[in-house]
């Protein structure tokens, strides 16, 4: 997976196991998730790196996570605060919350 962060191409990663999976760029950055049912994750932390903070990084991940959750019929959980406010601000992606 790659998403364009302004001039730059970032790789973000995916690993899953069958109790919940993350959303990663190298090691500076993850995004992780719980499944809580069948058709629900609960994205429980999003985290940056200090030194590549402002660049972009958690909106990337979130947007690949809400691209993964379409594509799989998910519902979302957002107990990380985190997505919860980028879920409720982008009217777009509210048909996604659990």
């Amino acid at each position: 997976m790659a998403e364009n962060t302004g001039n730059k191409m970032t790789t973000i990663n995916f690993s899953e196991t069958p109790t919940g999976g993350k959303f990663y760029i190298a090691d500076y950055a993850k995004m992780t998730f719980v499944k809580s049912t069948n058709n629900i994750i609960d994205v429980n932390h999003t985290w940056v790196s200090p030194d590549h903070r402002g660049e972009g990084l958690a909106h990337d991940l979130y947007r690949q996570m809400i691209s993964y959750a379409r594509k799989n019929n998910l519902k979302v959980i957002p107990s990380c605060s985190f997505v919860r406010k980028m879920l409720t601000d982008n009217s777009a992606d509210l048909d996604l919350l659990a």
